[in-house]
């Protein structure tokens, strides 16, 4: 209902004027990507990508922190810039959900 509103009569309804800066606020808001998760409309980039890849120290986590991030709705074109990978290795990740797991993780799987 909100958005069939202009801000400017938002003001009259709930009796409080509006500075600049919190129509300015209200107005970024109402652009922000979201993304639809779990049947439901969420904000998009709950995390930046240097949070989404602090702790990817491993192919296994960097396919893991790609899939979240892509969940988050960053671009496979956003992420391969920030990683500096191809976008055909981000592209075969999103496709396999994962792809292939770090040799190192599967050896610690096998003792």
């Amino acid at each position: 209902m909100i958005k069939e509103l202009e801000y400017e009569n938002i003001q009259d309804i709930v009796g409080v004027k509006l500075s600049q800066d919190d129509l300015k606020i209200l107005s970024n808001i109402e652009h922000q990507k979201s993304v639809k998760k779990d049947n439901k409309n969420i904000f998009a980039y709950s995390k930046n990508l240097k949070e989404h890849f602090y702790d990817a120290k491993t192919k296994h986590l960097r396919n893991l922190a790609i899939i979240n991030a892509l969940n988050d709705g960053y671009t496979q074109s956003q992420i391969s810039n920030h990683l500096g990978l191809s976008k055909s290795i981000i592209s075969k990740v999103a496709k396999s959900g994962n792809s292939t797991p770090d040799p190192k993780i599967l050896a610690d799987t096998r003792l």
